[in-house]
């Protein structure tokens, strides 16, 4: 149980009480997600709390609308067993220039059901669609070593689609917070960062994957969320990814070609940074001599 406030006035509350029971809350669920699972019973506090101000909120704070014709990308790593036709794999010659193609539309859209390994948002086999809104962030979301080579995809949006929005905080009134006995502020913040906080183990997810399965069963298309490798990026994890709702556009071939490690040094107070691996320069001559070579591996 939380502590109990009564009927004082919020001027008079303590907002550490507010927020000890925005913590209380929030690790009892995690407790939870560690032993036994979550029931779906009512009874669960954080669930009653998502119920209330995410998925029926009246103010709408956590929906957001995604107009048709969005666009949305999607990287995979490519191994060398991928260098063949059967991914949709080429680099063709364009003029002065050569043009590369990634991964085919099957290989580039989500896994089949059943074969889908364990995500952030999906237990294995459970097979969503995982994008960023921008091809910086596809790709550095897939954690690739110096000079791999990526396959990013492109999909645009078909129809509008209405998700959950964790990317984002949000402002909650403070009566709100005093209703519910709780600084509802630090409890969805606690939430939210659990989408984006990095992990050692993929059974680290089972938090999130409870709380999207949860949000999902209420009909949304999707839910958003911070990206870890890109301060600016934003990831989205969509449900409904059939074709009359995300169409896939084209493929490229992109490769990470510098490799920075920049290191914060709470001692001496400034950031340190070690020697750059790769150019930040674009080389065509490099790049042509690159993409011949691949193409020999093709072919």
């Amino acid at each position: 149980m939380t502590v109990v406030i009564g009927d004082k006035p919020f001027d008079a509350v303590s907002s550490f009480v507010l927020n000890n029971n925005a913590y209380f809350i929030f690790n009892n669920f995690m407790e939870q997600v560690k032993k036994n699972g979550v029931r779906n019973d009512g009874k669960n506090e954080l669930l009653n709390l998502i119920d209330k101000y995410v998925s029926n909120d009246k103010n709408n704070r956590f929906r957001k609308t995604i107009n048709k014709g969005s666009v949305f990308y999607r990287a995979r790593l490519i191994d060398p067993i991928h260098l063949n036709s059967n991914y949709g794999i080429s680099i063709e010659s364009k003029e002065d220039s050569l043009l590369t193609k990634g991964f085919d539309e099957g290989n580039s859209r989500e896994a089949p059901l059943g074969i889908s390994g364990v995500g952030r948002n999906n237990i294995g086999g459970v097979s969503y669609l995982y994008l960023a809104n921008r091809e910086t962030t596809a790709c550095a979301e897939v954690k690739p070593h110096l000079n791999q080579l990526i396959s990013l995809a492109s999909f645009k949006t078909k129809r509008t689609l209405h998700i959950i929005d964790f990317s984002t905080n949000k402002t909650f009134e403070p009566g709100e917070s005093l209703d519910d006995n709780v600084a509802l502020g630090r409890l969805f913040t606690l939430v939210m960062r659990k989408y984006f906080e990095p992990v050692t183990d993929s059974s680290e997810y089972r938090a999130t994957q409870i709380i999207t399965d949860y949000i999902r069963k209420t009909g949304i298309d999707g839910i958003a969320y911070r990206s870890l490798f890109d301060e600016n990026g934003v990831n989205y994890t969509i449900f409904n990814s059939d074709r009359g709702s995300i169409d896939y556009q084209s493929s490229k071939i992109m490769m990470l070609q510098s490799a920075r490690q920049t290191f914060l040094d709470f001692n001496e107070h400034r950031v340190k940074r070690s020697k750059t691996m790769g150019k930040d320069s674009y080389s065509a001559e490099n790049a042509t001599e690159m993409l011949v070579s691949i193409r020999e591996e093709i072919e």
